[in-house]
């Protein structure tokens, strides 16, 4: 233990008893102090030249330099380690010590034990799925932010907190009532809610009853989303975000639950196809109760019923001869009208194609109408041209350019085929795969080459509708004939 320590007056009178002469014996005698001590400031006094009495180093570290090195690497490396896993590795190279010394070692490096947070697992495909989103929307401006609504669900808990809650107390002082957090039994049960939100405020919150599933969500969507986007004034251009739930991918008899499978959210090229269907001559039962099952799924609004004229079309099938389809028909009809006259009020969403595709397929649609040597607004050349753009994933890519070119050269250059084209007695090979594959080189051109013609879908008529054409391309430069402005 360390033992008192003389003041600065007693100091001072030992070294002027000193610079006079005397010796440590009669200088102990005359301050009635130790001898040893008249010998340690003396000492002290030669060699630092004050008598004041300095700082001393203290009791020794119990962990060398080396083992406290380790310590510090063995927890930024195992941020999971255990103080008694630390505690049996520095008894491994025979340094003994107590938890709290290597608990003080590292708090003096800025290492401090806490409750780990929980986290959603990622993956590194997450990881790389995030990084492409961030980059793909890094150059995003504001406005487009702003047109964009979030939801999610969340569960919250009716009696306390699904959670771990640090108290400071004193020992024996873990069950008071300030120190607990009461709990009920089997945890006093909790609700689901649904909400979203977007920058101009929050939208619906809705509690969901029961066990959210993929079907119980897609209602959710239909009662609530496009109000909340109407109330937030989002417009009709508007960006629908959601996570990666299981429940959010499920796809059940209704489909996946995006915003184009909303029932008010209706894709005005799809009507109209749907339409070409309805209305072309000769058509299969099969093709009909197809084209009405697609039209069911879908409520559209008042203006879309009389713009596209599909009202009219569903209307004219109440006569069909086919019982099935006409009263499907009829159910169709009875629901849209049923609809407008009940929920007027509820916003639909109709979606539509920019002016920049509306031009290029005008085009392709006035190129196949030449091969045809048709009017300009022939139904078969715009059913064509539809259905190619439907296979084509709605999308001016590179397949749809090809297939237009490709069908066009095979009518335009072999007459048997348009003549059997337009008098519908032809049969169809479909070969969707055809779609995405070149043409080859051209030392294969120079051959005999079998060129399939796949693109027209079999819901055009009863037989296959559709070109299957071999034919012979005897000089490479007729494939460069093609006119391409179209694409």
């Amino acid at each position: 233990m360390k033992s008192k320590e003389h003041t600065r007056q007693v100091s001072d009178k030992v070294i002027e008893k000193f610079k006079a002469g005397l010796g440590y014996k009669k200088i102990s005698k005359a301050l009635n102090i130790p001898r040893s001590t008249v010998q340690a400031i003396i000492q002290k006094w030669k060699e630092y030249g004050t008598t004041v009495n300095l700082p001393r180093q203290g009791r020794p570290p119990k962990l060398t330099g080396r083992t406290r090195r380790a310590l510090i690497r063995n927890a930024a490396k195992r941020p999971m380690v255990t103080l008694g896993e630390l505690q049996r590795s520095t008894a491994q190279v025979g340094e003994s010590v107590h938890r709290t010394t290597i608990s003080r070692a590292l708090h003096k490096v800025g290492l401090y034990r806490r409750v780990a947070r929980r986290k959603p697992l990622l993956t590194e495909n997450h990881k790389k799925s995030r990084l492409q989103f961030a980059t793909s929307h890094v150059g995003d401006t504001t406005n487009m932010w702003k047109k964009v609504l979030w939801s999610e669900e969340t569960k919250m808990e009716l009696f306390g907190q699904n959670a771990k809650h640090n108290v400071w107390r004193k020992t024996n002082t873990a069950h008071h009532s300030e120190h607990t957090i009461p709990t009920v039994k089997y945890g006093g049960g909790s609700i689901m809610l649904w909400g979203c939100f977007s920058s101009a405020g929050t939208g619906k919150l809705v509690r969901v009853d029961g066990k959210m599933d993929g079907a119980k969500y897609r209602a959710i969507l239909e009662e609530n989303l496009l109000e909340s986007a109407k109330d937030l004034r989002l417009g009709r251009r508007f960006t629908f975000q959601q996570d990666n739930d299981p429940k959010h991918k499920a796809k059940g008899s209704a489909g996946q639950a995006t915003l184009l499978s909303l029932r008010r959210v209706v894709v005005l090229e799809d009507i109209k196809r749907w339409k070409c269907v309805l209305e072309f001559p000769y058509q299969t039962k099969d093709n009909l109760l197809e084209a009405l099952m697609e039209l069911k799924k879908k409520i559209p609004s008042e203006e879309v019923i009389l713009s596209t004229k599909i009202g009219e079309a569903v209307r004219n099938l109440h006569t069909h001869n086919d019982k099935d389809v006409a009263g499907l028909a009829q159910e169709i009809h009875t629901q849209w009208e049923t609809f407008i006259k009940e929920y007027r009020c509820k916003p639909c969403i109709e979606v539509r194609s920019d002016a920049v595709t509306e031009k290029l397929r005008g085009n392709a649609r006035r190129l196949l109408c030449e091969a045809l040597q048709t009017a300009d607004d022939n139904s078969l050349a715009e059913c064509i041209e539809r259905e190619i753009f439907h296979e084509s994933k709605r999308l001016i890519n590179v397949p749809y350019r090809r297939t237009v070119r490709t069908l066009v050269f095979a009518l335009k250059h072999k007459p048997e085929i348009r003549s059997q084209c337009m008098n519908r007695r032809f049969q169809s090979y479909l070969s969707h795969s055809m779609l995405g594959k070149k043409n080859g080189t051209a030392k294969e051109k120079n051959k005999k080459v079998t060129m399939i013609i796949n693109t027209v879908h079999s819901r055009l008529w009863d037989i296959f509708i559709g070109v299957l054409c071999v034919y012979t391309i005897e000089h490479s430069d007729l494939w460069h004939f093609l006119p391409k402005r179209c694409c």
